[in-house]
């Protein structure tokens, strides 16, 4: 895959992020108190998580053609790091 495939596959993954964020901030209201302070708790997680890809996305962008290789691999394994987080805090609240 090229730099641009791999980024534009990584950017529908945040929008995928950004619906999830955006319905459980819909669905706070109808929580009762206690669920309510976890789900923020993860909601607060989960937007932390997408700051963090969306700062790997713009390295990744930013880095040579000589580069790419060596900040592809690190790049890809951190945001795995981030989409398994995500997942965790999604499964607290879903």
């Amino acid at each position: 895959m090229t730099r641009d495939e791999i980024v534009e596959g990584l950017k529908r993954q945040i929008d995928e992020w950004n619906a999830r964020i955006a319905g459980l901030e819909a669905d706070l209201e109808k929580r009762k108190v206690e669920s309510r302070a976890e789900a923020e708790k993860s909601l607060a997680e989960m937007k932390r998580l997408r700051a963090e890809a969306e700062t790997e996305i713009a390295r990744m962008r930013q880095t040579s053609e000589s580069q790419w290789e060596e900040t592809r691999a690190k790049g890809e394994a951190a945001l795995n790091d981030i989409a398994e987080g995500f997942r965790r805090a999604w499964s607290r609240v879903s």
